[in-house]
């Protein structure tokens, strides 16, 4: 016969161990999402940080364009959270390419540009938009909106027609 501690301890190790198990299942079935979430190619950039700082797998180099003659096409992106943010940065191959002094900026890209916002100096979360894209620009599409927090976020990698 077991004594009364003896039962308790059972009843307590039968429902530590219960819980063990769902958190396990649990933890299976959010890294199966997960994964399966990864293997969808427009959001892997951003679920993973290796993908922005080495950029994306898979993505053909295109030698057919030089991006629109030697300037390139035009980009727009507006801060919309706010009139201005000074030290916020549109970077452009992870170089400083223009500041937020004014909500609209332009910038010329080329083919596999890889366009990002560096929104690292503010507390608050700022909200970018792309407004315009030139016409042969695929990606990123218009109406895309990015929202940093104290981080750079990607904007995406220039993908043209």
């Amino acid at each position: 016969m077991r004594s009364d501690t003896q039962e308790r301890f059972f009843k307590l190790a039968e429902r530590v161990e219960r819980f063990l198990l769902r958190l396990v299942v649990l933890s299976l079935v959010a890294l199966v999402g997960v994964q399966s979430l990864l293997a969808y190619g427009p959001i892997r950039p951003y679920l993973s940080y290796v993908d922005r700082l080495e950029g994306l797998e898979g993505q053909p180099v295109m030698l057919k364009s030089n991006g629109g003659g030697s300037g390139g096409w035009d980009l727009t992106i507006t801060l919309v959270s706010q009139p201005r943010a000074p030290r916020a940065f549109l970077l452009l191959n992870g170089k400083e390419a223009a500041s937020f002094e004014r909500a609209e900026v332009t910038l010329k890209v080329k083919e596999g540009d890889l366009v990002e916002v560096d929104g690292t100096l503010y507390r608050n979360p700022l909200q970018f938009r792309v407004t315009a894209t030139a016409p042969e620009i695929l990606e990123p599409a218009a109406g895309l909106e990015v929202v940093t927090r104290r981080s750079v976020e990607l904007v995406g990698r220039i993908r043209a027609k």
